[in-house]
């Protein structure tokens, strides 16, 4: 692997490591805000009870406002969480593009070894294409010399009367491609899609 891209794969990981971080921060702040809501909404209850009991003269004030300033106190803390959630992402952009800035220099390096790699294993898969048809036209020279009677018992059909026409070719590749009538049969021919999937399996 070059140094180009080995450092591609460290700025990889890089990004990953800051995916990775505000997502733990963003489940930290989500996990905050719902044991502080379950915190409120029991303190809620119990402030609304000291309240009456302020009310009735059951107890101070201080003892009131003091459970009333922890009240307040946690819903500060769930204001804080919930701006953290909302905060998470935008944060999340500003740092992904801050090392991307930083890399700007490795990426134009990265895309000139990516198109220099990509356009010379393309030429030698090409040459493997061709080579391919060689073979193929080299192999299929046993196929032409027996195929050619058929053609001639074809013609030779239409020469006694027996049709009209013949369909069979002197030199009939059809026979090289695959079939799915009654069973799949498989073709010499190569698909995109078989390519596809030999290019995306690691052989």
């Amino acid at each position: 692997m070059s140094k180009v891209l080995k450092d591609m794969e460290k700025f990889k990981k890089q990004v990953e490591q800051i995916h990775a971080s505000f997502e733990e921060a963003k489940q930290r702040a989500e996990a905050e805000i719902t044991d502080l809501k379950v915190q409120i909404n029991e303190m809620e209850s119990n402030t609304h009870e000291l309240y009456k009991s302020f009310v009735l003269g059951e107890i101070s004030s201080d003892a009131y406002e003091a459970e009333k300033a922890e009240l307040d106190k946690l819903k500060k803390q769930l204001q804080a969480s919930e701006k953290k959630v909302a905060d998470i992402d935008v944060l999340k952009i500003e740092e992904l593009q801050r090392v991307h800035h930083e890399n700007k220099s490795l990426v134009s390096k990265y895309t000139k070894e990516k198109e220099a790699i990509v356009a010379e294993q393309r030429a030698k898969i090409i040459e493997l294409k061709h080579m391919y048809l060689l073979a193929v036209s080299k192999e299929a020279e046993a196929i032409k010399d027996v195929q050619k009677y058929q053609h001639f018992l074809g013609e030779l059909a239409v020469d006694c009367n027996y049709k009209d026409y013949s369909y069979e070719r002197l030199h009939d590749a059809t026979v090289l491609k695959g079939s799915s009538f009654n069973g799949k049969v498989e073709g010499a021919e190569v698909s995109f899609s078989e390519i596809e999937s030999a290019f995306k399996r690691n052989v």
